[in-house]
C-alpha cells in the first residue's frame, strides 16, 4: 500500500514538474481530474511562462475520445527588475465520449531552436454521468420555456 502511494506521489510530482531549461522557460500542464464519467468536463490547462521574447507558438495535439467543449486562453505580461515576463494559460474544456483508460498526448512548443514538450497525462473514463435535466424529446415536451420531468 504504501508503495502504491509513494508511486503515486512520484508519477504526480513528474507530471506537474515545469519541462524548463534555465530560468527563463517553463511548461507545464495538469488537468483537474484524472477520473471522469463518459459525458462529464474536466478541465486541460497548459501554462507557457517565458522571460525575454514572445510567446512561442504551442503545437496542440489531437485529444481521441474526447470532445473539445471550449477553449479559452490569458496572456500576462509583467515586469520585474527590468526584465518582462509573458506567460500565457490556456485551459481547453474537454469531454469524455468513450469508457476506457486514455492517454492525452503531449502538448510541445519550440523555444530558442529546441521543442519541449509537457507529459503525458492518464485519464480514466467510466461509466455514464446522468443528467440532472432530461433533453425534451418533441416539441410538446416544453412548457412556457421550462423542460418537463
Amino acid at each position: 500500500m504504501f508503495r502504491r502511494f509513494l508511486y503515486l506521489f512520484i508519477l504526480l510530482g513528474i507530471s506537474t514538474v515545469a519541462i524548463s531549461k534555465g530560468s527563463d522557460f517553463k511548461l507545464d500542464a495538469n488537468v483537474s481530474r484524472k477520473e471522469v464519467k463518459v459525458g462529464q468536463s474536466f478541465t486541460y490547462r497548459i501554462i507557457l511562462k517565458v522571460s525575454s521574447g514572445k510567446l512561442p507558438q504551442l503545437t496542440l495535439p489531437q485529444f481521441h475520445n474526447f470532445r473539445l467543449m471550449a477553449q479559452s486562453s490569458q496572456q500576462d505580461y509583467v515586469i520585474r527588475g527590468g526584465k518582462t515576463e509573458i506567460s500565457l494559460i490556456m485551459k481547453l474544456e474537454l469531454v469524455a465520449i468513450k469508457e476506457g483508460e486514455f492517454t492525452l498526448p503531449p502538448v510541445s512548443v519550440k523555444y530558442r531552436g529546441k521543442t519541449f514538450t509537457t507529459p503525458s497525462v492518464e485519464i480514466k473514463v467510466k461509466g455514464k454521468t446522468k443528467h440532472s435535466l432530461p433533453l425534451p424529446q418533441k416539441d410538446s415536451d416544453i412548457e412556457e420555456g421550462a423542460v418537463s420531468i
